[in-house]
């Protein structure tokens, strides 16, 4: 284990592997709220299956066959035995060197709140694009709704302009027939907008 005083809590939450045995030479038994099996089981290399699928002394083994630096870090998703629930599980390796033995120590940790935060976090954001991504294409909708009845109106106004100026009350009349016409379609895409986001939602109807 590791022995400085600042690594009490380590010393909580890791195993210790002799290559040249090939196996544990020590597991700290606080490992059974992490892992969900005790410290016999790791020594003994027993019941260190977990659901779905993750052998963990070969997931171990194979990640310590590449040599790892300290900045190299395994991370493992698996049902803990104890509790049934789903945790990530971060792993380690630390060489400790002493007086030439082989010997690594396996630093554990419980990373399943920043994973789950992490997740979340993940969740909202892509929420967050699909909502920006729906709001652009019905801004897009909305300009031109908004923008084919206005360009009628100022043209029409224009042309009514035009023929009073040269004293052709019937075109004029047209004119402000269209531009009525345009006025009332303009008004109700605007009215509807404003429906839309006053309106209260399924979810705080159901609330009321």
């Amino acid at each position: 284990p590791l022995y400085s005083s600042a690594a009490s809590d380590v010393y909580k939450r890791q195993v210790v592997y002799d290559v040249s045995l090939k196996k544990p030479t020590y597991a700290s038994p606080n490992l059974i709220d992490i892992l969900g099996v005790s410290s016999a089981d790791i020594l003994s290399l027993n019941n260190l299956t977990f659901k779905p699928n993750v052998d963990l002394v070969s997931e171990i083994t194979n990640f310590m066959v590449k040599r790892p630096s300290e900045a190299d870090e395994l991370n493992l998703n698996f049902i803990n035995s104890k509790t049934k629930k789903l945790v990530n599980i971060n792993f380690r390796i630390v060489n400790l060197n002493q007086s030439g033995s082989n010997m690594y120590a396996i630093i554990i940790s419980d990373l399943t709140k920043q994973y789950n935060d992490t997740l979340l976090l993940s969740k909202q954001v892509t929420k967050e694009q699909e909502n920006a991504h729906k709001m652009k294409q019905i801004l897009s909708k909305v300009s031109h709704e908004i923008r084919t009845p206005l360009n009628a109106v100022i043209g029409m106004n224009q042309m009514v302009l035009d023929y009073l100026a040269e004293d052709n009350d019937k075109k004029a009349l047209e004119c402000c027939q269209n531009v009525y016409k345009s006025g009332e379609y303009l008004y109700s895409v605007i009215n509807n907008i404003c429906l839309l986001y006053t309106s209260p939602s399924p979810r705080d109807r159901s609330l009321s």
